[in-house]
């Protein structure tokens, strides 16, 4: 039989045996935000391990580009970089006008900002000691090749032997400089070569070309004065042989000499006249006051009334046409006087063209513009080129601002990838 009150101790027992295991195999609310953290950490820990790899990269990098190229520079101007020789001359333009007085000579010594007469003559200058011309014209007189390439010279600054002339002139540019100050139109003039008497021999042949140039812009602008001149000479004198043709024919043409002078005579003849005329009507009338009975009155009338006729036959002739190819005085006297006054100017334009070419003559026997050389060429004792720590440092600055730049552009496509 079952036994009933056992039966149900026994399940009480194994209930309570049930009760207190579960309790530690529950996992507790707090570990279930412990687990969760940890299972978002673990997949970032792979991005960590290449740190010290990319590190190397970036050292790898800045040797290469960075310090590799400033050594490279350092040992070639230490001990490859020839030395170069520098010769310095300053000159200007300067016209014969002006000289260094006036506004031109207070702006070359006080230094005013402004634009002198002879400024565009030094800005020709300078052009014509970087142009192809000069180097050709020096080239004939100085070997510039072999000159450029002596056996001192290192490899990287020489120039080739067998160099085109448009290399040569490139050559050229990069060992003669100018400078112009426009503010005193001094030209500054550097001339750089791998021995002292090379220097010195390229900067007064360039100053001599320079001088040669000036004196034939001088001697083409006094040529083309002159020329100038003679041109408006020529044109005065044709002007006036024209106004002396048209008086001449118009003389012919009204068979008068000179109608200003007809016309003073006709008036000389007219006032005289009338003078007699006046006078004569005085007496008259004093004799009719004085004696009306007298046989003077009837002659004095009859000289008055002859007179009168006189004015007046005077005056109708000179009003009306002589023939039909005439015109009146007074028509005749103004076509007249228009070729007297074209005439007059045309004496004046020819007077005054014949003063300006004396002049223009006197200017170009003499020079007035002239290369004035203030500071001569010296030949150098020492080099001064190349600037060697100057330039490692320029090769270095270029070159880390390169590997800077390059290396924020890989980090940042790099990180984008990712």
């Amino acid at each position: 039989m079952l036994d009933i009150p056992k039966t149900a101790d026994k399940l009480r027992k194994l209930a309570a045996d049930q009760t207190i295991v579960r309790f530690p195999d529950a996992p507790p609310p707090a570990e279930k935000h412990e687990v969760e953290p940890t299972v978002g950490v673990r997949p970032a820990a792979p991005r960590l391990r290449p740190v010290p790899r990319r590190r190397s990269i970036v050292k790898q990098s800045f040797i290469a580009c960075v310090l590799l190229p400033t050594l490279i520079a350092g040992i070639y101007y230490a001990f490859i970089a020839a030395d170069q020789y520098a010769v310095e001359a300053q000159f200007a333009v300067r016209s014969k006008e002006s000289g260094v007085s006036g506004i031109e000579g207070l702006t070359f010594l006080t230094g005013l900002t402004g634009s002198s007469p002879s400024a565009s003559d030094s800005y020709i200058v300078t052009n014509f000691i970087a142009s192809r011309d000069l180097v050709g014209e020096i080239d004939k007189t100085l070997d510039l090749r072999a000159m450029f390439s002596r056996p001192e010279a290192d490899w990287w600054a020489s120039v080739d032997p067998e160099a085109a002339i448009e290399d040569l002139v490139d050559y050229w540019n990069t060992m003669v400089s100018t400078d112009f100050e426009t503010h005193s139109g001094i030209v500054l003039l550097e001339v750089r070569a791998f021995r002292p008497e090379d220097a010195q021999a390229l900067a007064d042949k360039i100053i001599s070309q320079s001088e040669k140039l000036v004196n034939d812009m001088s001697r083409r602008a006094r040529a083309d004065a002159v020329a100038e001149a003679e041109n408006e000479v020529t044109h005065a004198e044709i002007r006036l042989r024209l106004a002396r043709k048209a008086i001449a024919q118009f003389r012919g043409r009204e068979l008068r000499l000179d109608p200003v002078a007809t016309a003073e005579a006709r008036e000389k003849i007219l006032g005289e006249l009338e003078g007699r005329l006046a006078q004569l009507q005085t007496e008259l009338s004093t004799l009719r006051s004085v004696s009306p009975n007298s046989p003077r009155i009837a002659s004095t009338v009859f000289q008055v009334e002859a007179v009168q006729k006189q004015i007046n036959a005077v005056r109708n002739r000179t009003n009306i046409r002589d023939t039909e190819n005439e015109g009146s005085l007074n028509t005749q006297l103004t076509a007249y006087e228009e070729f007297e006054t074209e005439k007059m100017f045309a004496e004046k334009a020819f007077i005054s063209s014949l003063a300006s070419l004396e002049q223009a003559r006197i200017e170009a026997s003499g020079q007035n513009r002239y290369l004035s050389v203030f500071v001569q060429p010296k030949t150098p004792d020492i080099a001064v080129y190349p600037e060697r720590m100057r330039w490692v440092a320029v090769v270095f600055i270029l070159a880390f601002l390169t590997w800077a730049i390059g290396s924020l552009i890989v980090a940042g496509i790099r990180d984008h990838m990712q």
